[in-house]
């Protein structure tokens, strides 16, 4: 009996190294076809999931301005009282349901009116959901080290200043109160709030809702942003990039100067929030009239491209 069982296992085959080769080759090439899908139907989720936060940006802007008669402003400037450099993003956490952060904010003014300095205020380094897009990886975690050595919270999504910050003829911009009523060109007509990733914020222009910086520290591609934005030599903010305009197309993260336009890590183009409170998709095609849709009172005659 004994050896009888001894002949069985000797006889006992494993597979061959042609055979695994063969295997793994088969894995392989099942991974190349299935791993495209897995990504598409990802993006897919990601960029529902932004429209999702601009609608709900939308609605919180637009419950602002039913309440206080005109949407918030951009960002206060340095000298406002009590509440200099505090942008829009910071004014509508109550709309959010943001309202212990809220009480953060309006508690850390009151100490100090410096955001940064000595204490960092509380709502700097927080990282909101609804403030930044899946799809970019950058957002998730705050900038660090910001103004002497704090974090600072990103943000995916700026408002709509108009044509550039010379011409501050959009919804939000420094020290803005635009109401319904200013917005001549029709609410269906006229950008809110558009997507622009946080790039690669150690080399590139900031991205952080909490407090305004940008161009000239007026809050320009920090919290809110030109269609046919510009930048201004002297200014240190304008990292090589020239003078500009700088429109609607693609861009990488890596790229400084991406941070000038509207773009997106969907592929072919970026969400925007209308003042009507409805979000659309919009490809890079639209370039052509971006300029046109961010002024609020400009009389164009919008032509949408095909």
């Amino acid at each position: 009996m004994v050896t009888k069982i001894a002949r069985v296992q000797k006889n006992k085959k494993g597979f061959t190294l042609v055979e695994m080769l063969v295997a793994m080759a088969i894995i392989g090439i099942l991974i190349a076809i299935l791993l495209p899908a897995v990504q598409k139907v990802r993006e897919a989720a990601n960029r529902a999931s932004c429209q999702s936060n601009l609608r709900q940006l939308g609605l919180a802007l637009h419950q602002y301005a039913n309440d206080y008669g005109y949407f918030p402003k951009g960002a206060s400037n340095l000298y406002d009282s009590p509440t200099p450099l505090m942008t829009w993003m910071v004014r509508i956490l109550p709309y959010i349901e943001r309202e212990t952060e809220w009480q953060y904010a309006l508690e850390d003014y009151q100490r100090q009116k410096q955001y940064y300095y000595p204490i960092p205020h509380r709502d700097l380094a927080l990282v909101i959901p609804l403030y930044r897009c899946p799809s970019n990886p950058i957002s998730l975690h705050p900038w660090q080290p910001g103004n002497n050595g704090s974090e600072i919270g990103l943000t995916d999504y700026v408002g709509n200043e108009g044509v550039d910050w010379e011409e501050n003829n959009g919804i939000i911009f420094q020290r803005s109160q635009i109401s319904f009523n200013a917005i001549l060109d029709g609410t269906s007509n006229t950008l809110l709030v558009g997507e622009r990733p946080a790039p690669d914020v150690r080399k590139s222009v900031p991205a952080w809702y909490a407090a305004m910086s940008g161009i000239h520290t007026l809050g320009s591609v920090c919290t809110f942003l030109g269609a046919e934005e510009v930048t201004d030599p002297t200014d240190s903010i304008t990292l090589g990039c020239g003078y500009g305009p700088f429109q609607f197309g693609p861009g990488k993260l890596s790229n400084p100067c991406d941070g000038y336009h509207y773009w997106s890590l969907h592929p072919g183009g970026a969400n925007f929030t209308f003042a009507d409170g409805s979000v659309h998709f919009l490809s890079y095609n639209a370039v052509s009239i971006l300029g046109d849709l961010a002024t609020r009172a400009g009389g164009e005659v919008i032509e949408w491209p095909n």
